[in-house]
């Protein structure tokens, strides 16, 4: 209710003058003035409930939407006031868009322009003290993100993908450092099985970076999946993988309240290990008692325990792994001519542009695997899956040096873990490749 909004803003009026100075002052602000206007507001809201407005917010903060209502009131010369005060987005999704809209706000200062214009309309003061709300959230989220990203250096020195790279996101009060960013996500639904209920999204919400926009009509919901009551969902993390580091692995973005979902992982997507059940406000995911060490893990599955809610089953937003490792992928038709493992011409331009995606990375291991289709003998391929892989290393030390940032592993396995079932001849073309996997040092 927008009544209740005037009443917090009154609140946050009297902390925010007050606190600019301990001594008692005649700033020309009537506080029992505003406190009337505010109540005459709120009546005026109450009158106006009937009707059947519809608004929008998103997750974890409404007050960008808010601060254009809000200044939509003011009157010209109210606006001509606030015209260079940067705009902030709808709501913050990184760390790095509340970093910026503060190294826009830099010198200028809000509460000194309410005690400024002490006769100004209550419209006027109720834009600058939201637009305050704003600023605060905005360098609440700034000073956690840098403490959870320290934390997780700390805990996990050997991660470090470089500052291109690396992101931190908000979610519900929130922020998650994740050191891949955006290749963090998952980007594939493998299996969406939707239990009962009313209300179905496409399944490709669940996908890449949050960006979930609730509405007051839960049908008109963006960006996120719901499994329905006791549905599932299988996703797949095609350019990363999961792999247990100190701490939080996994964490899952949610709209609202985590509900009760069992959750496993798997290698190949046939089978799984249960990691447990997830619930309550906690969406972080520590695969520890579970995974193998050093093991990746391609694939997560999640189960709703039939748990009912606004929307029925676990509604997801998006997933992501906090340590994983990149994943990038060369098909062998480019690098070499069959059944052989010396580089064709491409097949070293190939490389050299992928040694370009790693320029970044400020140190890590890169595990070399090569892949074979099922056509020969199980020898036969091992042999010249790990040759490939050899090949594709040794031009990968060239380009990217053989000093301390990199470790190289090449390995061969020659038709194990196919993509696609090898049942026709464009399925084979697709598992006769090589991966680099970029992981910790």
């Amino acid at each position: 209710m927008k009544h209740l909004m005037y009443i917090i803003a009154l609140l946050l009026l009297n902390k925010t003058v007050v606190a600019q100075d301990n001594k008692p002052k005649n700033n020309g602000f009537d506080i029992e003035a505003f406190k009337a206007q505010v109540e005459t507001l709120s009546n005026k809201e109450k009158d106006a409930k009937s009707t059947n407005r519809s608004t929008t917010s998103s997750r974890g903060s409404s007050r960008g939407s808010n601060l254009k209502e809000s200044y939509e009131r003011l009157n010209d010369a109210e606006k001509a006031l606030v015209k260079d005060l940067p705009i902030p987005p709808v709501v913050f999704r990184t760390a790095d868009e509340a970093q910026v809209f503060e190294d826009k706000l830099k010198g200028k200062d809000i509460v000194k322009m309410i005690n400024e214009n002490p006769k100004a309309s209550m419209n006027f003061k109720m834009h600058l003290i939201s637009y305050q709300g704003v600023h605060q959230k905005a360098m609440r989220i700034v000073k956690e993100a840098a403490t959870k990203k320290a934390k997780f250096q700390r805990e996990n020195p050997s991660i470090n993908f470089g500052e291109a790279t690396e992101k931190t996101y908000v979610c519900k009060n929130d922020v998650i450092y994740l050191p891949l960013g955006d290749a963090s996500f998952a980007d594939e639904v493998v299996a969406a099985n939707y239990g009962s209920g009313d209300i179905r999204f496409p399944e490709k919400n669940c996908l890449h970076t949050p960006d979930y926009v609730e509405t007051s009509n839960r049908r008109e919901n963006k960006g996120v999946y719901s499994l329905g009551l006791g549905g599932s969902l299988v996703v797949k993390f095609t350019n990363n993988a999961l792999v247990d580091v100190k701490g939080t692995d996994l964490y899952v973005f949610e709209m609202g309240q985590v509900e009760p979902t069992h959750l496993e992982i798997s290698t190949d997507g046939n089978n799984w290990i249960s990691v447990g059940t997830i619930s309550g406000g906690v969406a972080e995911v520590d695969i520890s008692k579970a995974a193998k060490p050093s093991e990746y893990y391609y694939y997560v599955r999640l189960t709703d325990l039939k748990s009912a809610s606004t929307v029925p089953g676990a509604d997801v937003d998006a997933i992501a792994t906090i340590g994983g490792a990149m994943r990038l992928s060369l098909n062998a038709e480019v690098l070499f001519d069959t059944g052989k493992s010396d580089l064709k011409a491409e097949g070293i331009v190939a490389i050299k542009k992928l040694a370009i995606q790693l320029r970044d990375i400020q140190k890590a291991t890169l595990n070399i695997a090569g892949y074979t289709d099922d056509i020969g003998s199980d020898d036969a391929n091992q042999k010249l899956s790990l040759a490939r892989a050899e090949s594709v290393s040794n031009i990968l030390q060239q380009e990217v040096g053989s000093g301390n940032r990199f470790m190289f592993k090449p390995k061969g396995y020659g038709e194990q873990n196919p993509t696609v079932p090898n049942t026709t001849d464009e399925n084979r073309k697709k598992n006769r490749r090589v991966e680099v996997l970029v992981a910790a040092f």
